[in-house]
């Protein structure tokens, strides 16, 4: 995931991410694919 940050995808990937970590916090949808 590092390397996709790396390129030119970032910007993308800086709101999936942190969506994703609050959705695990919240414990409303756990992504099992990352």
């Amino acid at each position: 995931m590092k390397i996709l940050a790396v390129t030119g995808v970032r910007s993308e990937y800086d709101y999936i991410f942190p969506a994703l970590d609050e959705l695990r916090k919240n414990n409303l949808f756990i992504p099992q694919n990352l």
